[in-house]
C-alpha cells in the first residue's frame, strides 16, 4: 500500500496500488529507532488511523506544519 498526499477523497490507484489522502498528522511517535507519523485520513474515522512512516506518507508540509506547531508548544 502506499500512502500519499492526493486531491481525491478516495484512494486512487497509482502503479496497482492504492493511495490515500492525509488529512493532518496528529503526532510523532519512536518505533524501532525511526519516527513515525500517525496521520488523519481524509474521508475516513479516527478508527481507521495508522502510525507510518515518514517517507510512507508523501505530504512534506504536513509533517513540517506539525512539527513546527509542536515546537511553538514545547517553547510556550
Amino acid at each position: 500500500m502506499t500512502v500519499v498526499a492526493t486531491s481525491a477523497k478516495e484512494p486512487q490507484q497509482c502503479g496497482g496500488e492504492e493511495e490515500y489522502q492525509v488529512e493532518k498528522v496528529l503526532d510523532r511517535r519512536i518505533e524501532n529507532v525511526e519516527f513515525v507519523y500517525p496521520p488523519k485520513w481524509k474521508g475516513y474515522s479516527d478508527d481507521d488511523n495508522t502510525c507510518e512512516p515518514k517517507e510512507n506518507l508523501g505530504c512534506p508540509d504536513l509533517i513540517q506544519n506539525y512539527e513546527r506547531k509542536r515546537l511553538d508548544e514545547e517553547a510556550a
